[in-house]
């Protein structure tokens, strides 16, 4: 699954610990599981994850670091970032 792939190459890129990931896993795969991946490219349901999980908890990672070390652009990781609020 290439949106895991690329959450563990965001775990290298931003140092991001390994209790971070693993629920951004779980995340991913439930959203997934409610097929946004349809709707989202995977890169920046990926991302909108990781800024989900690290605004709901207080991890400093900002939109634009994420965009930065991401192919998605701003703009599809806050499409993401949205519809993943509603659901989750």
């Amino acid at each position: 699954m290439k949106g895991i792939e690329f959450l563990m190459e965001l775990q290298k890129k931003l140092g991001l610990n390994d209790f971070i990931v693993a629920n951004c896993k779980v995340t991913y795969e439930n959203a997934v599981a409610r097929k946004l991946d349809a709707k989202h490219d995977i890169y920046a349901l990926a991302s909108a994850v990781v800024y989900l999980f690290a605004k709901r908890n207080g991890v400093n990672i900002t939109l634009n670091l994420l965009c930065e070390n991401s192919p998605a652009t701003r703009e599809e990781v806050m499409d993401a970032y949205e519809d993943l609020r509603k659901v989750f």
